[in-house]
């Protein structure tokens, strides 16, 4: 709402933990380095701009991947006489690959149900898998899980990768991917509230779920696993019905 002088900044980054969360560290090595940008950028008030860069790969850069960010703060990136400054800060990815000798390696190191073992008493039914990435450029995985019931019979295709995540070199990502979409519920909840939520999301029985993926030009990776749904709650009053028709069939046969 207001005229806003900007101040750059470039910063290298690589993965933090399993999330795909960016770290990212200040340095006058790697793509950080190649990039030119204007130190200052002035916007006007409601005003769009393009902001230009270059990036300047040397001839000896390593074949890959190369990631760093371009920032825009409300305020100069080092401050004199050990000031402390507060600004908005907001940064733009950039993920570029050296063209040379690239290595696809990695693949799915694990794939099981979020909450452990094999069981579970409805849906939504969550399922992790890690993805380890041993090359040299990002992997991003592309494939589907495909769950199938006792008979074999396809019941569901999932996405594995819906929001297009990439994995980093020498890193491992995690992936989340829900079979359901009712929101689970609390175990707070009343015991009548599990019937009408089975009803409402019912599975029963054993299910195999494969998850197949292809990365890069010629990777691929999969991995499978078991599970068994049993809706217990839903169950219960099932056989609790069985039984008082069974009583009042008895009583009429007589």
């Amino acid at each position: 709402d207001a005229d806003q002088v900007f101040y750059t900044s470039v910063e290298n980054f690589e993965a933090q933990g399993e999330s795909g969360t960016p770290s990212f560290t200040p340095g006058k090595e790697g793509l950080a380095s190649w990039v030119t940008v204007p130190e200052t950028v002035t916007i006007k008030r409601g005003e769009k701009i393009k902001v230009p860069f270059t990036i300047n790969a040397p001839l000896d850069a390593d074949a890959g991947g190369h990631f760093a960010a371009i920032f825009l703060s409300t305020q100069p990136p080092a401050v004199k006489g050990g000031e402390v400054s507060v600004g908005a800060k907001v940064g733009m990815l950039m993920l570029i690959k050296v063209s040379g000798d690239i290595k696809e390696e990695g693949g799915v190191i694990s794939f099981a149900l979020k909450e452990g073992g094999h069981f579970a008493t409805t849906l939504p039914i969550d399922f992790v898998y890690r993805f380890n990435n041993n090359g040299n450029d990002r992997a991003k995985p592309v494939g589907n899980i495909t769950i199938r019931n006792t008979f074999g019979i396809t019941t569901e295709t999932l996405d594995a990768n819906p929001t297009e995540g990439n994995v980093l070199p020498s890193s491992i990502r995690r992936f989340d991917i829900r079979w359901g979409e009712e929101e689970p519920l609390p175990a707070s909840a009343s015991f009548f509230s599990f019937v009408k939520y089975e009803m409402r999301n019912f599975a029963m029985g054993i299910y195999f779920a494969d998850v197949s993926l292809s990365f890069g030009a010629s990777g691929k990776t999969d991995s499978s696993l078991y599970f068994v749904v049993v809706p217990w709650h839903l169950l219960v009053i099932i056989l609790i019905l069985c039984f008082f028709v069974f009583l009042i069939l008895s009583f009429v046969l007589r």
